[in-house]
């Protein structure tokens, strides 16, 4: 099976994200799969700083939160048009921020959100988003869109699931599993709507490995 995990945050770096990303790679290729990781990190520089940095900061300068707004989404449109640009064809893509989501998407492959907090609200709490601001409350809808768009989410914890189904009002939410567990569902695998669209007779016996 072809795996894409993207994200539009830098890859490799310190973090939980960085290392769930590394363990969940890892895992899937010991079974087998291959597995594909696009960051931001991988972008050409000239367009890193020239389309998205350097005008997020200038932006954040006129007025706070501007420039995060900014800068997130021209990450994702430079994302979603290097996943258009890969000559490979994956069966899914497991994205790991609202904005990869989306970009994610855009694509036509079924994609698996891994939501690993409450983006909107930890904005606010760097100082990155003025609370209840426009900005802070464009990308609360842009996480209540990533939501509901998304194939299916999975969540870290608890209380982000118990968040994004106040946010979204969805039901398809697996929280404290792995990709690998959720497409072990019996909703995924041989005859289901998913799994054809994955073209795999039996996902549960493809996908195995558990993530700790």
């Amino acid at each position: 099976m072809n795996i894409l995990i993207t994200t539009i945050f830098n890859y490799p770096h310190e973090g939980g994200l960085s290392s769930h990303i590394t363990t969940l790679k890892k895992g899937l290729m010991s079974r087998g799969h291959n597995v594909d990781i696009l960051s931001f990190s991988q972008l050409p520089p000239f367009k890193r700083k020239m389309l998205a940095q350097a005008p997020g900061f200038l932006l954040n300068k006129v007025k706070q939160g501007s420039g995060q707004l900014f800068n997130d989404r021209q990450r994702q449109k430079l994302l979603a048009s290097s996943i258009k640009a890969l000559k490979k064809n994956y069966d899914v893509i497991n994205a790991q921020d609202i904005f990869a989501t989306l970009a994610s998407i855009e694509s036509g492959i079924p994609t698996v959100q891994t939501v690993h907090g409450y983006y909107s609200f930890e904005a606010v709490s760097r100082g990155a988003l003025l609370p209840d601001s426009e900005e802070d409350l464009i990308i609360r809808e842009l996480e209540r869109k990533a939501y509901q768009s998304a194939a299916k989410v999975v969540t870290v914890d608890q209380r982000i699931k118990d968040y994004i189904n106040h946010l979204a009002h969805i039901r398809r939410i697996r929280s404290r599993t792995s990709l690998t567990c959720l497409l072990s569902n019996r909703k995924w695998q041989s005859g289901s709507k998913l799994a054809r669209t994955f073209k795999y007779p039996n996902i549960k016996r493809c996908f195995s490995f558990r993530e700790e």
